[in-house]
């Protein structure tokens, strides 16, 4: 496959180096900080694009790629806010985007371990539940998407909980019925880390997925543009593990 790399920080760059050792190309590579580099010949010629840039500019490049009639896997976080939008766009223009709060196979294990334990204690109303999650001071959106994620599939399945807030860690704050904190905390040189804690008068339960280096979300980026090059739609993770189990 032809590849275009909307994005060229430190994720574009492992993108790219093992792209090439699987035996595709890279036809050509815009970061939003040198955008008007921009090679419309370059990207016309690729048979998909993946973006790691920013919120403001994934959206852009997610409509530039409908438009073009690109594939485009996506996994720029913080723009959730407008996913209502680009599905309509994407479904109005035929596209295909496959986009994730999180590629590593190691973290979307930890989404289904989520979803089980949540739903063998959804009455469990004694239990208290929190989640805290640490990247590297770079990361620009906080609380994490995966995080997020997270707090979206314990609220969909535990009738005790209603929503989710927003603390950095070291926040003291009282329990607030119904609400899961979600700590952030930013720090030099941490790839990431995301932790559940569900807590009761006798025992706790504590879910964790530590990353050591960014090849986890690398590899599960490439197996994603993979999979979905000669697909129409709009899909996630869930897609990609049932379609391997």
């Amino acid at each position: 496959m032809k590849l275009f790399l909307f994005g060229y920080g430190q994720m574009g760059k492992e993108i790219e180096k093992l792209a090439l050792e699987r035996g595709h190309k890279i036809s050509g590579i815009c970061d939003p900080e040198n955008a008007y580099k921009f090679d419309a010949t370059a990207f016309a010629d690729a048979d998909i694009a993946i973006d790691y840039t920013t919120p403001e500019s994934a959206v852009h490049n997610m409509t530039m790629s409908f438009e073009a009639n690109k594939p485009i896997v996506v996994g720029t976080t913080g723009w959730y806010e407008q996913l209502d939008a680009v599905k309509k766009l994407c479904e109005k223009l035929n596209g295909t985007l496959f986009y994730a709060t999180n590629f590593s196979i190691g973290v979307n294990v930890l989404f289904e371990m989520s979803e089980l334990l949540s739903k063998m204690i959804s009455q469990q109303d004694s239990y208290s539940v929190s989640i805290s999650e640490t990247h590297h001071t770079r990361k620009k959106d906080a609380p994490s998407g995966t995080a997020i994620t997270l707090a979206e599939i314990l609220i969909k399945n535990l009738d005790f909980v209603k929503t989710w807030k927003k603390l950095q860690t070291g926040d003291i704050t009282e329990n607030e019925k119904g609400v899961i904190p979600v700590y952030y905390s930013r720090e030099n040189e941490v790839v990431g880390s995301h932790e559940i804690k569900i807590q009761s008068d006798i025992d706790q339960i504590t879910l964790r997925h530590d990353a050591f280096s960014r090849a986890g979300f690398t590899a599960g980026t490439l197996i994603a543009t993979e999979w979905v090059i000669n697909k129409k739609g709009i899909f996630t993770m869930k897609d990609l593990f049932s379609n391997i189990s």
